[in-house]
């Protein structure tokens, strides 16, 4: 694999130096068995807390020297709440497993929502399981009729030497030292800063209205009112770094062994938040509160980000293919191609002008579409007449999808922006990709069926051709042949593409599929 793919993907690069960490500051730790002095880093106001009094100054500078930290094995119990809408599950749980850490000092704990009716995640949680229990202390799998009681349950029975990690699976860590990291830090309650990419939104509330002094009685969650305070941004955006005491944190919170006696009793309690996953960790903060338990949130490093499950859609077949934009980098690990980063280097065709390969996806992302496109099934019959198009007219008909069929069709314009441009800027001077694109679609070829393309030019400034299964394996015969050129492209491997220039200098056809089934996939750019 490339060596610049994780680092272009994930976007995390982590620079520790002595000096910058020494401009860091930190809250003092805080005492568990304190009044409500405790809590008075927060100040209250009209029922709105506000961490903001607690500007993290006059602590000691925190000395991020991870060698020290090398050493630590306490025992941990990993719990990792598995909700309905959990793209790129399967980053999540190894980045679990890619935390330095001594495997046999861990028990993790998947706890799968109810009703969950997406299957894959059900199987990947299992195949997990299999493939990695004999590494661990236990893994277990469950699949409860209420997560609230599931962590109840889990909380009462938990071994009081472990340090408990509750996560989500939305927090994917990418720095494998967060374990470590926060166990140094030994808070109560403290949680890694992790945020959506290319977003404000983070796992922790700075403010809070209704919130810290209102009495468990008049307690609602749906009375409490988020607040922007004055240094939110700049502690997401890490301009100021710290470990901060707020009134929410979730998504991955560690809670130190002497600290599960109060969540016990903060858990027993608090009412049953049945599946409702915000109402719950929201709940949760304020009881833990109510037991004087700080909860703290840390951006000394970067430890990882949120997955943004915002268009999730269980009922089609592969959900993680459409959401790149929310997730480019989980989108990346999973569908691009990993040559990809490499691309000016497996471009040349001998013998075929203007027209280039690129290992553009992964054999992933070819798997994924067809399976999307016949879980649709609404192909075309291939005839001229085609209602889906303007005008109704097609002249150069095929038996096809299109993506706006399956509502992949703005996804696919936000990949040919972000990993298609560089790649025709690259190899057509003076070109760059828009991404205006009305005709995008998978093809599929059959000998009963339709079984080759007429000679034609495209209507597109530019096209891509990506194969989607490998010719002389799924079928038979097939390929591109480009006339004036006089070159053939036969059993391109599933991912890599074809570009080449689409009106008036390139006629090409389909060549004929003898056996088999053969899928690609065509997109008509900046027509």
């Amino acid at each position: 694999m490339h060596s610049t793919r994780t680092a272009a993907a994930a976007a995390v690069l982590l620079v520790l130096t002595s000096a910058a960490l020494a401009a860091s500051s930190v809250v003092e730790p805080v005492s568990m068995t304190g009044s409500s002095a405790d809590l008075s880093t927060c100040a209250t106001s009209h029922g709105e807390v506000n961490c903001e009094a607690q500007n993290a100054t006059g602590a000691a500078a925190y000395t991020a020297d991870l060698d020290s930290i090398e050493d630590i094995h306490v025992p941990v119990h990993m719990a990792v709440l598995v909700y309905e809408g959990s793209p790129f599950l399967e980053y999540v749980l190894s980045s679990l497993e890619q935390q330095h850490y001594v495997k046999d000092a861990l028990t993790i704990t998947l706890l799968l929502a109810p009703g969950m009716d997406w299957h894959l995640n059900h199987q990947l949680a299992s195949s997990w399981q299999s493939d990695h229990s004999n590494k661990y202390a236990a893994i277990h799998v469950h699949s409860p009729a209420s997560l609230h009681d599931a962590v109840v349950e889990l909380v009462e029975s938990h071994d009081s030497a472990q340090h408990l990690l509750l996560m989500d699976s939305r927090s994917r860590l990418t720095n494998p030292d967060t374990l470590k990291h926060l166990i140094s830090l030994d808070k109560p309650a403290v949680a890694p800063m992790l945020v959506r990419q290319g977003k404000w939104w983070s796992n922790f509330w700075d403010a809070a209205s209704q919130f810290h002094d209102v009495s468990p009685a008049d307690f609602s969650p749906a009375n409490v009112g988020y607040v922007r305070s004055n240094r939110y941004l700049d502690i997401v955006d890490r301009k100021q770094t710290g470990v901060f005491i707020v009134p929410l944190a979730f998504g991955c919170l560690l809670v130190r062994p002497d600290t599960i006696p109060a969540m016990k009793r903060a858990l027993s309690a608090m009412p049953n938040t049945a599946n409702a996953e915000w109402v719950f960790h929201l709940t949760l903060a304020y009881y833990l509160h109510q037991q004087q338990v700080p909860i703290a949130v840390s951006n000394l490093l970067e430890y990882g980000h949120l997955i943004n499950p915002t268009g999730f859609d269980s009922t089609k077949a592969h959900p993680d293919l459409f959401l790149v934009e929310e997730n480019p980098a989980e989108w990346a690990d999973k569908y691009l191609n990993e040559l990809y980063w490499s691309f000016e280097e497996h471009g040349l065709i001998p013998n075929c002008t203007d027209v280039f390969k690129v290992p553009m996806f992964s054999p992933a992302f070819a798997r994924n579409l067809i399976e999307e496109c016949e879980h649709f099934g609404q192909w075309s019959n291939g005839d001229n007449k085609d209602e889906r198009i303007q005008g109704g007219y097609e002249p150069v008909p095929t038996q096809d999808i299109h993506f706006n069929q399956i509502g992949f069709n703005n996804a696919w314009r936000f990949i040919l922006r972000r990993f298609l441009r560089p790649v025709t800027s690259h190899y057509y001077t003076g070109y760059t990709l828009e991404g205006r694109t009305t005709l995008d679609f998978v093809v599929r070829y059959r000998p009963d069926k339709q079984n080759y393309l007429r000679p034609h030019h495209d209507a597109s400034t530019v096209t891509l051709n990506v194969a989607l299964n490998q010719g002389g394996v799924d079928y038979q015969g097939g390929g591109t042949r480009f006339i004036r050129q006089n070159c053939t492209l036969i059993n391109t491997p599933p991912g890599w593409g074809t570009l080449s220039p689409g009106r008036l200098t390139h006629l090409h056809e389909g060549l004929k599929t003898t056996a088999g089934t053969r899928y690609i996939l065509v997109s008509f750019i900046d027509q």
